[in-house]
């Protein structure tokens, strides 16, 4: 949510698929996303081959990600601001730590929960549980920024508000804003990062 990475997972995912001879449009690989299994469930793959594969690929097109417009200036005020910032992923601690490194984010997080700390991934309730147990955190403390059905799905499942960061040129090929305002109906909906700042100023 905070960088480019959501095109870099799709060109990866699509192009692993291909070489396996199924074509997928961009949409229906974004469908896919944070679905660990997906490929196996589904399509029958070897998960493990499928995933050693495909994060080859990935960390090729994710060296040169960039951050969102905005995102690092969110972050340093809200650090500043003393708001608690947690990083919930079903990418793996490895990625996460060097992603945040490598973007300069590392200073301004408080917490991180990747796929390897949790069973029971997004949009499963458990991440976000475990970040407000960490926290101290109240559901009405917490507000879950997130660009898909997962994030969305494990707000509505922990019950605590969300806001949609919809990039309208970047995500409109990746999934259906107007399926994710029906299905989930996210308290927020943003379309540049920097939104955030009111938001987050309003409920504290």
């Amino acid at each position: 949510t905070l960088a480019q990475t959501l095109e870099a997972w799709i060109d990866a995912k699509q192009e692993t698929f291909t070489e396996y001879g199924i074509q997928l449009t961009r949409h229906e690989v974004g469908e896919t996303l944070g679905d660990l299994t997906a490929h196996g469930d589904k399509y029958g793959l070897d998960i493990v081959e499928f995933d050693t594969i495909m994060l080859q690929k990935v960390e090729q097109h994710l060296a040169h990600v960039p951050l969102y417009s905005g995102a690092l200036e969110v972050l340093q005020k809200l650090h500043d601001d003393g708001v608690k910032i947690a990083i919930l992923t079903t990418n793996t601690r490895e990625r996460l730590d060097y992603d945040i490194s490598r973007l300069g984010v590392k200073p301004y997080i408080d917490y991180t929960l990747t796929a390897d700390d949790i069973v029971n991934h997004k949009p499963k309730p458990d991440i976000i549980e475990a970040a407000a147990e960490h926290f101290a955190a109240s559901k009405n403390q917490i507000l879950m920024i997130g660009d898909s059905s997962k994030d969305l799905g494990a707000a509505r499942a922990a019950g605590v508000d969300a806001a949609l960061f919809h990039h309208p040129d970047l995500h409109g090929e990746f999934y259906n804003i107007n399926y994710l305002k029906q299905e989930f109906n996210p308290k927020y909906i943003v379309e540049d990062l920097r939104e955030l700042l009111a938001i987050i100023e309003e409920q504290s």
